[in-house]
């Protein structure tokens, strides 16, 4: 399809007829299929075009902001999802720690989980822990997701330096 814009003075012209035919006889039929051989035609003013064009640039701005807010999107719920992580591990040691500094006695499993990934909090749970005559035996807190998971030491997750 051809998209033009027509000046006014195109429009505001008379329309010349060919010599010895009346204005009131029909269009002769050959014109109209000859415009459909080379395809369909508009014209509009160059105000409309100007309006369609701005039309276009808006949808594509509008496309491109949703591209990138998709793609923040993206990273942000990477980052939660991070973060939850590291969250959820430093709240298992911390529970460990808490048991340990209290005297009760932790599972080999729960004591490895926190070596693994607070040495730190291993090591000072460990120095602060208080003897106790009637020590209570705690379960293991780690679900089965916290067994599977690989994961690095608190520090590593966080970027903090290593004590």
């Amino acid at each position: 399809m051809e998209l033009s814009a027509a000046s006014r003075q195109k429009r505001s012209q008379p329309v010349s007829r060919p010599a010895g035919k009346k204005s009131g006889a029909p269009a002769p039929k050959q014109q109209s299929s000859v415009t459909r051989l080379h395809g369909d035609r508009f014209t509009v003013s160059r105000q409309v075009l100007q309006v369609l064009e701005e039309q276009n640039r808006r949808a594509a701005e509008l496309a491109r902001r949703q591209t990138q807010s998709e793609e923040q999107s993206s990273e942000g719920e990477e980052k939660v999802k991070f973060l939850e992580k590291c969250l959820r591990i430093l709240r298992n040691c911390q529970k460990i720690a808490g048991r340990i500094t209290a005297g009760d006695k932790v599972p080999e499993e729960d004591l490895r989980y926190l070596m693994e990934h607070d040495p730190a909090g291993y090591r000072l749970a460990m120095a602060m822990r208080k003897p106790k005559k009637n020590p209570k035996e705690h379960d293991s807190i780690l679900t089965d997701q916290d067994r599977t998971e690989e994961g690095g030491t608190i520090s590593e997750l966080t970027g903090e330096p290593r004590l």
